[in-house]
């Protein structure tokens, strides 16, 4: 619903050639994330060094070792847009496990 509203927004307001990001969260690592998966299947968790990580994760470890945290700030200044809904470790809780 949040991306249905800033999609309409961004048709009907944003600069030609503007790129905004629909996240209703910032800063959120992935260990957070692995954690919540790990608690709710009842799996052990395990801290990874970076050669680790590469090994264990091969071509997709350079996505998670990759730290670009996504801001909404120029979204909302731009275009009005403020998330309303829950956001992605609440709705992994709610509706995943």
């Amino acid at each position: 619903m949040d991306a249905a509203k800033l999609f309409r927004l961004a048709a009907e307001k944003a600069a030609k050639g503007a790129l905004y990001n629909a996240v209703g969260d910032t800063g959120i690592e992935i260990k957070r994330v692995a954690e919540l998966i790990g608690e709710n299947l009842n799996l052990p968790l395990a801290s990874l060094s970076e050669e680790e990580t590469a090994t264990h994760f091969e071509w997709m470890s350079r996505f998670i070792t990759f730290d670009s945290p996504a801001t909404n700030i120029k979204t909302k200044e731009q275009l009005g847009w403020q998330p309303q809904h829950i956001g992605l470790l609440e709705d992994m809780q709610q509706n995943y496990f």
